[in-house]
Protein backbone atom coordinates (compact mmCIF):
# COMPACT_ATOMS: atom_id res chain seq x y z
CA UNK A 1 0.00 0.00 0.00
CA UNK A 2 1.51 3.34 -1.09
CA UNK A 3 -0.78 5.66 0.88
CA UNK A 4 1.13 5.76 4.15
CA UNK A 5 4.60 7.26 4.46
CA UNK A 6 5.58 4.15 6.45
CA UNK A 7 4.79 2.28 9.67
CA UNK A 8 6.61 3.32 12.83
CA UNK A 9 6.70 1.73 16.25
CA UNK A 10 7.56 4.47 18.74
CA UNK A 11 9.04 3.31 22.03
CA UNK A 12 8.50 5.97 24.68
CA UNK A 13 8.45 5.53 28.45
CA UNK A 14 7.05 9.06 28.91
CA UNK A 15 3.54 8.90 27.39
CA UNK A 16 3.05 12.69 27.04
CA UNK A 17 6.33 13.13 25.14
CA UNK A 18 5.61 10.03 23.09
CA UNK A 19 2.19 11.34 22.10
CA UNK A 20 3.74 14.62 20.93
CA UNK A 21 6.36 12.92 18.79
CA UNK A 22 3.78 10.47 17.47
CA UNK A 23 1.51 13.30 16.40
CA UNK A 24 4.39 15.02 14.60
CA UNK A 25 5.11 11.83 12.66
CA UNK A 26 1.42 11.32 11.86
CA UNK A 27 1.27 14.89 10.58
CA UNK A 28 3.77 13.81 7.93
CA UNK A 29 1.67 10.78 7.03
CA UNK A 30 3.32 7.98 9.02
CA UNK A 31 1.25 5.27 10.71
CA UNK A 32 2.43 5.25 14.32
CA UNK A 33 1.98 2.68 17.09
CA UNK A 34 3.23 3.84 20.50
CA UNK A 35 4.76 1.20 22.77
CA UNK A 36 5.56 1.83 26.43
CA UNK A 37 8.32 -0.78 26.66
CA UNK A 38 10.72 -2.74 24.49
CA UNK A 39 8.65 -5.88 25.06
CA UNK A 40 5.55 -4.12 23.77
CA UNK A 41 7.58 -2.81 20.83
CA UNK A 42 8.58 -6.33 19.83
CA UNK A 43 4.91 -7.34 19.82
CA UNK A 44 3.99 -4.33 17.69
CA UNK A 45 6.80 -5.06 15.23
CA UNK A 46 5.57 -8.62 14.83
CA UNK A 47 1.90 -7.68 14.44
CA UNK A 48 1.90 -5.39 11.45
CA UNK A 49 3.19 -5.14 7.94
CA UNK A 50 6.91 -5.79 8.13
CA UNK A 51 9.41 -4.36 7.97
CA UNK A 52 8.66 -1.50 10.36
CA UNK A 53 10.91 1.30 11.55
CA UNK A 54 11.30 1.67 15.29
CA UNK A 55 11.97 5.11 16.73
CA UNK A 56 13.00 4.98 20.35
CA UNK A 57 13.64 7.61 22.98
CA UNK A 58 16.89 6.79 24.75
CA UNK A 59 15.57 7.48 28.26
CA UNK A 60 15.93 3.80 29.12
CA UNK A 61 19.33 2.27 29.91
CA UNK A 62 21.48 1.44 26.94
CA UNK A 63 21.77 -2.19 27.99
CA UNK A 64 17.98 -2.48 27.64
CA UNK A 65 18.20 -1.07 24.12
CA UNK A 66 21.04 -3.46 23.36
CA UNK A 67 19.02 -6.41 24.60
CA UNK A 68 16.08 -5.33 22.46
CA UNK A 69 18.29 -5.10 19.37
CA UNK A 70 19.80 -8.52 20.06
CA UNK A 71 16.33 -10.07 20.29
CA UNK A 72 15.08 -8.27 17.18
CA UNK A 73 18.10 -9.32 15.13
CA UNK A 74 17.72 -12.92 16.30
CA UNK A 75 14.21 -13.13 14.81
CA UNK A 76 14.19 -13.54 11.05
CA UNK A 77 10.83 -11.82 10.76
CA UNK A 78 12.25 -8.67 12.42
CA UNK A 79 15.60 -8.59 10.65
CA UNK A 80 14.53 -5.73 8.40
CA UNK A 81 13.53 -3.16 11.01
CA UNK A 82 15.46 0.08 11.15
CA UNK A 83 16.11 1.61 14.58
CA UNK A 84 16.52 5.34 15.17
CA UNK A 85 17.42 6.72 18.60
CA UNK A 86 16.02 10.12 19.60
CA UNK A 87 17.98 11.44 22.58
CA UNK A 88 19.55 14.51 24.15
CA UNK A 89 22.60 15.80 22.34
CA UNK A 90 24.89 15.05 25.30
CA UNK A 91 23.82 11.39 25.14
CA UNK A 92 24.72 11.16 21.46
CA UNK A 93 28.17 12.71 21.45
CA UNK A 94 30.15 9.53 22.16
CA UNK A 95 28.52 7.65 19.29
CA UNK A 96 27.83 4.62 21.49
CA UNK A 97 24.35 4.09 20.06
CA UNK A 98 25.80 3.29 16.66
CA UNK A 99 27.84 0.53 18.26
CA UNK A 100 24.57 -1.10 19.28
CA UNK A 101 23.47 -1.33 15.66
CA UNK A 102 21.05 1.56 15.21
CA UNK A 103 20.60 3.21 11.81
CA UNK A 104 20.61 6.80 13.07
CA UNK A 105 20.73 8.90 16.24
CA UNK A 106 18.90 12.23 16.27
CA UNK A 107 18.99 15.07 18.80
CA UNK A 108 15.61 15.40 20.51
CA UNK A 109 15.74 19.16 19.77
CA UNK A 110 16.55 18.70 16.08
CA UNK A 111 14.42 20.40 13.46
CA UNK A 112 11.56 18.19 12.21
CA UNK A 113 13.14 18.08 8.75
CA UNK A 114 16.17 16.21 10.09
CA UNK A 115 14.05 13.67 11.95
CA UNK A 116 11.87 13.03 8.89
CA UNK A 117 14.94 12.73 6.67
CA UNK A 118 16.51 10.10 8.94
CA UNK A 119 13.21 8.23 9.20
CA UNK A 120 12.93 8.15 5.42
CA UNK A 121 16.48 6.87 5.10
CA UNK A 122 15.73 3.97 7.41
CA UNK A 123 12.40 3.25 5.76
CA UNK A 124 13.48 3.36 2.17
CA UNK A 125 16.92 1.74 2.13
CA UNK A 126 15.52 -1.65 1.17
CA UNK A 127 13.61 -2.13 4.43
CA UNK A 128 10.13 -1.04 3.44
CA UNK A 129 7.62 -2.62 1.08
CA UNK A 130 7.00 0.80 -0.45
CA UNK A 131 8.36 1.21 -3.98
CA UNK A 132 8.89 4.98 -3.82
CA UNK A 133 10.46 7.33 -1.30
CA UNK A 134 8.51 10.21 0.24
CA UNK A 135 9.61 13.73 1.14
CA UNK A 136 7.91 16.11 3.56
CA UNK A 137 6.22 19.10 1.94
CA UNK A 138 3.73 21.88 2.53
CA UNK A 139 2.01 22.14 -0.84
CA UNK A 140 -1.54 23.28 -1.64
CA UNK A 141 -3.81 20.64 -3.12
CA UNK A 142 -7.36 20.49 -4.40
CA UNK A 143 -9.22 17.19 -4.35
CA UNK A 144 -12.52 16.63 -6.14
CA UNK A 145 -14.70 13.91 -4.63
CA UNK A 146 -17.86 13.51 -6.67
CA UNK A 147 -19.26 17.03 -6.85
CA UNK A 148 -17.39 18.22 -3.74
CA UNK A 149 -14.18 20.22 -3.78
CA UNK A 150 -11.77 19.59 -0.87
CA UNK A 151 -8.86 21.93 -0.13
CA UNK A 152 -5.82 20.85 1.89
CA UNK A 153 -2.05 20.78 2.24
CA UNK A 154 0.15 17.92 1.10
CA UNK A 155 2.54 17.17 3.99
CA UNK A 156 4.39 14.35 2.25
CA UNK A 157 4.48 13.10 -1.31
CA UNK A 158 6.14 10.48 -3.47
CA UNK A 159 5.48 8.87 -6.83
CA UNK A 160 3.10 6.40 -5.21
CA UNK A 161 0.92 8.71 -3.15
CA UNK A 162 0.58 11.58 -0.70
CA UNK A 163 -0.77 12.54 2.69
CA UNK A 164 -3.24 15.44 2.67
CA UNK A 165 -3.81 17.46 5.82
CA UNK A 166 -7.42 18.63 5.78
CA UNK A 167 -10.42 18.99 8.09
CA UNK A 168 -12.82 18.04 5.30
CA UNK A 169 -14.83 14.86 5.74
CA UNK A 170 -13.80 12.14 3.34
CA UNK A 171 -14.25 8.37 3.39
CA UNK A 172 -11.91 5.42 3.05
CA UNK A 173 -12.13 4.11 -0.51
CA UNK A 174 -13.31 7.40 -2.05
CA UNK A 175 -12.14 8.06 -5.62
CA UNK A 176 -10.45 11.45 -5.92
CA UNK A 177 -9.29 13.78 -8.66
CA UNK A 178 -6.33 15.76 -7.29
CA UNK A 179 -4.33 18.83 -8.32
CA UNK A 180 -1.10 19.46 -6.39
CA UNK A 181 0.63 22.79 -6.93
CA UNK A 182 4.37 22.11 -7.03
CA UNK A 183 7.04 24.85 -6.93
CA UNK A 184 7.61 26.78 -10.15
CA UNK A 185 3.92 26.97 -11.08
CA UNK A 186 3.93 23.24 -11.93
CA UNK A 187 0.70 21.32 -11.38
CA UNK A 188 0.62 17.55 -10.85
CA UNK A 189 -2.81 16.01 -11.30
CA UNK A 190 -4.53 12.70 -11.72
CA UNK A 191 -6.71 10.10 -10.06
CA UNK A 192 -6.25 8.61 -6.60
CA UNK A 193 -7.98 6.52 -3.96
CA UNK A 194 -8.31 7.34 -0.25
CA UNK A 195 -6.50 4.52 1.57
CA UNK A 196 -6.60 5.66 5.21
CA UNK A 197 -8.02 8.42 7.41
CA UNK A 198 -6.38 10.26 10.33
CA UNK A 199 -8.68 12.12 12.73
CA UNK A 200 -7.19 12.80 16.16
CA UNK A 201 -8.37 15.14 18.90
CA UNK A 202 -5.66 17.67 19.84
CA UNK A 203 -3.60 17.57 23.02
CA UNK A 204 -3.57 20.73 25.15
CA UNK A 205 -1.90 23.51 23.19
CA UNK A 206 -1.53 21.40 20.01
CA UNK A 207 -3.28 21.54 16.67
CA UNK A 208 -5.91 19.00 15.68
CA UNK A 209 -4.47 16.37 13.37
CA UNK A 210 -6.71 15.28 10.53
CA UNK A 211 -6.25 14.24 6.95
CA UNK A 212 -6.12 11.30 4.57
CA UNK A 213 -3.66 9.19 2.64
CA UNK A 214 -3.93 8.98 -1.15
CA UNK A 215 -2.71 6.19 -3.38
CA UNK A 216 -2.12 7.55 -6.87
CA UNK A 217 -3.68 5.91 -9.91
CA UNK A 218 -3.64 7.25 -13.46
CA UNK A 219 -1.64 10.48 -13.72
CA UNK A 220 -2.25 13.30 -16.21
CA UNK A 221 0.41 14.23 -18.78
CA UNK A 222 3.87 14.64 -17.22
CA UNK A 223 2.54 14.69 -13.64
CA UNK A 224 4.36 11.51 -12.56
CA UNK A 225 7.66 12.88 -13.90
CA UNK A 226 7.05 16.24 -12.20
CA UNK A 227 6.51 14.58 -8.81
CA UNK A 228 9.57 12.33 -9.26
CA UNK A 229 11.69 15.36 -10.16
CA UNK A 230 10.40 17.34 -7.16
CA UNK A 231 11.12 14.44 -4.77
CA UNK A 232 14.64 14.09 -6.16
CA UNK A 233 15.36 17.80 -5.79
CA UNK A 234 14.17 17.84 -2.16
CA UNK A 235 16.23 14.76 -1.30
CA UNK A 236 19.34 16.33 -2.83
CA UNK A 237 18.82 19.58 -0.89
CA UNK A 238 18.36 17.68 2.38
CA UNK A 239 21.51 15.60 1.87
CA UNK A 240 23.50 18.80 1.32
CA UNK A 241 21.89 20.49 4.32
CA UNK A 242 22.23 17.56 6.74
CA UNK A 243 25.51 16.10 5.50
Amino acid sequence: MEASAGRIVLVEDMPFAGAGLGRLLELYGYQVQVAGSYEAALSECRSGIAPAVLITNACAARDALGAFLDRAHAEKALSGIGVIVVARLAELEDGAFYGLGVEAAVDVNAIPEELIFRVNEALFQGRNLRRYARVFTNLPVNCTVGERSVEGRVTNVGQGGAFVQSDSKIAHGDSVRFRIRLPGAVVASGEAEVRFIVDREPMAGAMKLSGFGLEFGRMDGNSADSIARFVGEVQTELRVLLG
